[in-house]
This record gives C-alpha cells, sequence and structure tokens, in this order.
C-alpha cells in the first residue's frame, strides 16, 4: 500500500531528479524477491528453525537493496557555465 500510494504521488508531482525511477523500480523488484524467497524458504527448508526461515531473505536482502541504492544513486553533477 505504502508503495502504491508513493507511486500515485510521484506520477502526479514527478521529482525533479531524472531516474529516480530506476531506484524505485530496482527496490520494488527486489521487494518482490525478497517475497518470493521468504515464501519459498517458509515451506521448504524445514532444516532450518521458523524464525530463521522467514527471517534470512529479508535480512540479506534488506542489505542487496541498499548497498545497489547506494551504488546506482545520481550523484549531484556541476554544469560548467556556458
Amino acid at each position: 500500500m505504502v508503495s502504491g500510494a508513493r507511486s500515485v504521488r510521484r506520477f502526479l508531482a514527478p521529482p525533479a531528479v531524472c531516474g529516480t525511477w530506476k531506484l524505485d523500480q530496482l527496490q520494488a523488484m527486489a521487494g518482490a524477491y525478497i517475497a518470493t524467497v521468504t515464501a519459498f524458504s517458509a515451506v521448504n527448508f524445514t532444516f532450518l528453525s521458523p524464525f530463521v526461515r522467514w527471517i534470512w531473505p529479508a535480512a540479506i536482502g534488506s542489505v542487496v537493496i541498499a548497498l545497489l541504492r547506494r551504488r546506482y544513486e545520481q550523484r549531484p553533477v556541476a554544469v560548467a557555465p556556458l
């Protein structure tokens, strides 16, 4: 719900920085992947404790999302005067 509301808000009032949609898309796709891996893990990884089965995808995935977001964030670029 929060992600959908943010998408609608950004559609109605686009941000001044170009390319923010790429970071949002990256984060949304990674979040969906985390949810898929969590579901698979919770059902099939019976050798792990129930707590670990539910937590490990989010713990690893959130770190990966943060690293990717930091890597692909646009840095301010100084524009040379004409």
